[in-house]
């Protein structure tokens, strides 16, 4: 059969789409690009926002009319908190759990001969160490996502993934250095450590582990070219960890969620962390890591936040030396503590201070990428060229997406680049 493969979401979402795609291909089945006709369409959903939601079924719906003899099976957070409701929409063949899709191929066969939605969604959390895997085909990859933690022992008031991903669990530390040597061995350049609550890796084994102590593990035994941290909580933040990071092979990047630098915000959002906390963490990380890139994730429009509030929030990420933001509109998820929160601001509002946030974060960008104009940088060359200018794609350690000519030899290395022009939101380089 021919299977199209759709993600949405997070990096998470983005490794588990990839091990399902591996399984496919054991199974010989062939891979088609999303837009392709297919037999099967898998689409690997989110539930982080009712707009997450709403973009799955449109997705569902349309493929139904271009394709109306194709089989639909719809996998990930959505179905894993919502499967009835996806149930009721016509056209999809088969919901799988989030763990039920770790053995999509096993599913194949039922899902051709079913006559109406098949729905199978057991526990979101398993005991034990999380259990995976191994990833074995990624040729072409210069970058790959690794899943090293999955689910969430916090409870956000806003947030629906603990429910979606159950408590956090960690891949044991061989497991992972297994999975990275793999990577190495098939040519990838670097690997992006990822999870749903990622500073909390190994607090779940006995005796408790944790991310600093992989990172040692990985330094001392792969050689893959570097390391990237994805998104990591403001409390487990170690000095244990900043120390490790320190090492030349771990990218100085760091993605840092805030969601409000206002206190009875922060407080109402069940965070645990103040805005002086943050301001000083963000501080202390930007003087000990020289030109490091440092993102964060905020909210707009959670349920009582006034203009002061929100004044708080944008002069807060405006006196920070960050580099870029991700900014999402709160969107009440059911069977949260915010959803039944007093809503405060109009639709109309929210989206006027998302668009603020996303002008500063454009300029806070191009100012950071400014700095670096002259420096020699170590970058990774991508694979593809930029279809626009033909010039080769690469980004930096510390996560300077750029352009530069040169060879095709030297696609898939890591080489020193020199930062020559920043002009909107484009950067070339040179080889150095």
């Amino acid at each position: 059969m021919k299977i199209a493969f759709h993600t949405m979401g997070c990096k998470v979402n983005q490794f588990d789409t990839a091990v399902m795609e591996e399984q496919t291909r054991k199974a010989d089945h062939a891979i088609v690009p999303f837009d392709q006709a297919a037999d099967v369409y898998v689409i690997n959903t989110c539930s982080v926002t009712e707009n997450s939601n709403q973009e799955s079924r449109r997705l569902i719906r349309q493929l139904k009319r271009r394709n109306p003899l194709a089989r639909v099976i719809v996998t990930g957070c959505y179905a894993q908190t919502h499967p009835e409701e996806l149930a009721k929409i016509s056209g999809i063949d088969l919901v799988l759990g989030n763990t039920e899709k770790q053995d999509l191929a096993g599913y194949l066969g039922g899902c051709d001969k079913a006559d109406g939605p098949v729905v199978n969604v057991g526990r979101s959390h398993p005991s034990g160490p999380l259990d995976q895997p191994l990833i074995r085909q990624v040729s072409g990859h210069t970058r790959v996502f690794l899943k090293i933690q999955d689910g969430c022992d916090y409870e956000c008031s806003f947030c629906l993934i603990p429910r979606a991903r159950g408590p956090g669990r960690s891949l044991l530390p061989e497991r992972v250095i297994e999975q990275v040597s793999v990577l190495e061995e098939e040519g990838c350049q670097e690997v992006v450590l990822t999870g749903v609550n990622l500073g909390t890796y190994g607090r779940d084994f006995i005796p408790k582990g944790s991310l600093a102590g992989l990172l040692r593990k990985l330094s001392d035994r792969t050689r893959i070219g570097r390391i990237r941290l994805s998104s990591i909580e403001p409390k487990t933040v170690t000095p244990e960890l900043i120390e490790v990071m320190k090492s030349s092979r771990i990218c100085r990047h760091f993605h840092i969620p805030l969601q409000s630098g206002d206190n009875r915000i922060l407080k109402k959002m069940n965070r645990h962390y103040s805005r002086n906390y943050y301001r000083q963490l963000i501080l202390s990380l930007a003087e000990q890591f020289p030109n490091a890139s440092i993102g964060a994730d905020v909210m707009v429009g959670f349920p009582d936040e006034g203009e002061a509030e929100y004044r708080n929030t944008y002069e807060l990420l405006d006196e920070l030396p960050m580099s870029y933001f991700h900014v999402f509109p709160f969107s009440a998820r059911p069977e949260t503590a915010a959803a039944v929160m007093r809503v405060g601001i109009s639709g109309l509002e929210k989206k006027r201070r998302a668009d603020e946030f996303r002008r500063l974060s454009t300029e806070k960008s191009r100012k950071f990428s400014s700095t670096q104009i002259g420096r020699e940088l170590q970058a990774l060359i991508e694979k593809e060229r930029d279809p626009e200018t033909g010039l080769l794609r690469g980004i930096s350690d510390n996560y300077i997406k750029l352009l530069l000519p040169g060879p095709d030899a030297i696609r898939n290395r890591i080489r020193p680049v020199r930062i020559c022009s920043v002009v909107e939101d484009r950067v070339t380089a040179r080889l150095s």
